[in-house]
């Protein structure tokens, strides 16, 4: 199902509607989508540029005026739990494979605000 518009300067808006057959698996998920820390003895660039930019925080009890705190939560919803497979959620969001260092996941311990935080 589609719309189309016609805007001010002549150009078209497309508003497209597409329905799976088939619900995407966790296994498609995670070909594609990785929640972990990359190991830094296979691709130690990765592991360098997600461990630089790509971690949320300090927030919480560690930094309670951080922006991301709304009510004396995150509002971001970290630090998420550990989960050995992708799951996809009733509400259509799925919760990534994370997994904890007993089931074969990396952590990282980084020196934030004079403190060592494991991640």
């Amino acid at each position: 199902m589609y719309s189309v518009e016609w805007q001010k300067r002549g150009l078209p808006h497309a508003h497209i509607l597409i329905w799976l057959y088939n619900k995407i698996t966790s296994d498609e998920i995670d070909d594609v989508i990785c929640a972990e820390i990359p190991r830094a003895d296979v691709d130690k660039d990765l592991h360098a540029v997600i461990i630089k930019n790509m971690i949320h925080g300090p927030c919480g009890m560690l930094n309670p005026n951080s922006p991301c705190m709304v009510d004396g939560k995150c509002s971001k919803k970290y630090p998420r739990a550990f989960t050995a497979n992708t799951i996809t959620g009733d509400d259509g969001y799925p919760r990534y494979r994370r997994r904890s260092t007993e089931d074969g996941g990396n952590s990282v311990a980084l020196y934030i605000c004079k403190m060592v935080l494991l991640i």
